[in-house]
């Protein structure tokens, strides 16, 4: 995910929160992307680092965060 499109996500799921905590959220993330590029990391590396702006969230928020990965089906053969 490119940089903006990130900033922007982090936006919208903080909306109706403290604006001077969406500030530091929104800071830090700026200091991470600007330290993952001076390692030549790519935005798409650097935002899967940080993971998704909607657990970032729920982070904040206190809530439960799955971080199992996705269940694939595809490997199972149906009778």
């Amino acid at each position: 995910m490119k940089k903006n499109e990130f900033m922007d996500l982090l936006r919208y799921y903080f909306r109706h929160s403290n604006k001077k905590d969406l500030r530091e959220i929104l800071d830090d993330c700026e200091e991470r992307f600007i330290r993952g590029r001076r390692l030549g990391m790519s935005d798409d590396e650097i935002s899967r680092e940080l993971g998704s702006p909607r657990d970032i969230y729920r982070y904040y928020m206190g809530e439960e965060i799955d971080t199992a990965p996705p269940v694939s089906y595809t490997h199972l053969t149906l009778p």
